[in-house]
């Protein structure tokens, strides 16, 4: 059998832990289904196996002597955050189809897509994909009518992931960059100020910046999620998180969480794992201490509502990749 040559298309390298996590799996998958296959990954610059998202010669070669064209995790076809991503998401995606190559969405989120145009674009497309394995029933509806037999998945991250229940009893804080209310940053600064004093978990370097500009400093509590994803330490008892990931990591802990929503996929999660859910645009600071009070007033029934998730999600992950072409 020959080598396959598999180029993976995502948000990777771009020092996001959850986006780097999602490639991990993703390589994990494709040799799981495709042992010894050649892949090669879409990155912020071109090095090693990675190739630079603006490297466009070269970005082209590799995709049209690839065999198989993964968009892989993340939410690249949404114009919520930048009109621009999304454009040139689906130009990849139309050199892929145009490529001859076996166009794979795995994983993947679509949406919000905001514009006629837009999703006209996205509509034309999405008909060429071979298999459209979907994270979110918001992403699932959002492709019904206009793809055969889309498949209603989940987060990457679930793919051979384990439960290690993993509780401490500290509070857990997660935060993305310019996107809260002046509320939560109240209620934060009011929990350093008190005895609870919360580690603080950062996605990548931009997420500690936030510290520095409270005046709290990083010396004392804070978690590079690079080494805590694997960590057996048990810190965290709840976490407050914004980013997808730090709530999905903190299901794998066995650890309740509150979503500080900026996302519709933020949202959705949380839903799924029945989940305390807050706006990060409008929340006050009364409404972000009160949930703190409301989850431990029912720490049990937060707990086990998360775990059941978690184990569905185990079931639903267990054989992707056998949906591989």
């Amino acid at each position: 059998m020959s080598q396959k040559r598999v180029f993976l298309i995502g948000y990777f390298s771009s020092g996001n832990v959850g986006d780097d996590r999602l490639l991990g799996q993703s390589k994990q998958i494709v040799w799981t289904r495709y042992p010894g296959a050649e892949i090669r990954y879409l990155a912020a610059r071109t090095a090693g196996q990675g190739v630079g998202r603006w490297s466009i010669l070269k970005l082209m070669f590799t995709i049209f002597r690839s065999e198989h064209v993964v968009f892989s995790g993340g939410s690249l076809f949404q114009n919520q955050t930048s009109h621009r991503s999304f454009y040139y998401y689906c130009t990849l995606l139309c050199m892929a189809i145009f490529s001859g190559a076996t166009v794979t969405f795995l994983g993947q989120g679509i949406g919000p897509i905001q514009g006629w145009l837009a999703n006209t674009v996205l509509n034309m497309l999405l008909p060429f994909v071979h298999l459209l394995h979907l994270r979110d029933v918001d992403s699932y509806e959002r492709v019904l009518g206009h793809v055969e037999m889309p498949v209603l998945g989940r987060d990457l991250v679930f793919y051979r992931a384990s439960l290690q229940q993993k509780l401490g009893c500290r509070l857990g804080i997660n935060l993305r960059p310019g996107v809260f209310s002046k509320g939560v940053e109240l209620g934060v600064r009011a929990l350093y100020s008190s005895e609870e004093r919360p580690i603080f978990l950062s996605f990548s370097d931009q997420d500690d910046v936030i510290l520095d500009d409270w005046g709290l400093g990083r010396a004392e509590g804070v978690w590079d999620m690079a080494q805590a994803w694997d960590s057996d330490e048990p810190r965290i008892g709840l976490l407050v998180g914004m980013r997808l990931h730090a709530c999905i990591w903190a299901a794998l802990k066995g650890v309740p969480f509150i979503a500080l929503s900026y996302d519709p996929k933020v949202t959705a999660f949380a839903r799924s794992a029945g989940q305390y859910v807050l706006d990060a645009y409008t929340v006050t600071q009364d409404q972000f201490l009160e949930a703190l009070l409301c989850v431990r007033a029912d720490y049990s029934r937060y707990q086990q509502s998360l775990l059941a998730m978690v184990q569905d999600a185990q079931v639903d992950m267990r054989d992707l990749e056998r949906l591989l072409v």
